[in-house]
């Protein structure tokens, strides 16, 4: 699992891959990736005082001039240690209209073939017009948007790891 902001939604991660390590007899671990040090300063302790340190593997990754995360792919493909992707919640980053618009093209190169999607905030007219744009991408299949408060979009990744392996 892979969470793109980190805070509330660690928590409700971090509990999910403690039960499930168990349920599945094998370590689940959710890597966050956040753009700030002292956001996930704050969610490293908020686990801590919830016991549930060790599931979440932050990465703090800064963002380019758009806004949006300056993925360095070296760092992440070393900790997945060739494992796929299943599922990404994109919250982030905080940055300014459009900003998560390279977020999922980014990651889809470490997903596993129907990896699922989240993207918060879908209601929002740039997070509108990111899902327009990803229409046109063919590994990308947007679902529809569930209506929260705010917005979640959903849907899967084709092969796309695969593909450029």
């Amino acid at each position: 699992v892979v969470e793109c902001g980190s805070r509330v939604s660690s928590l409700v991660l971090s509990l999910y891959a403690k039960t499930s390590s168990v349920e599945w007899n094998r370590p689940v671990t959710i890597l966050s990736v956040d753009q700030s040090d002292s956001c996930v300063s704050e969610t490293a302790a908020m686990l801590g005082r919830h016991g549930l340190d060790g599931y979440v593997r932050f990465f703090v990754i800064p963002l380019n001039s758009g806004g949006g995360y300056d993925f360095d792919a070296a760092p992440i493909e070393k900790y997945m240690g060739g494992n796929g992707v299943d599922w990404i919640l994109i919250d982030g980053p905080f940055g300014p209209p459009g900003c998560r618009l390279g977020t999922l093209v980014d990651l889809a190169k470490f997903c596993s073939p129907r990896a699922r999607w989240f993207l918060d905030d879908a209601f929002r007219d740039a997070e509108l017009g990111i899902l327009q744009r990803w229409s046109t991408y063919p590994s990308i299949t947007i679902e529809g948007i569930l209506a929260t408060r705010e917005g979640l979009a959903t849907g899967t990744l084709s092969s796309a790891r695969q593909s450029k392996q």
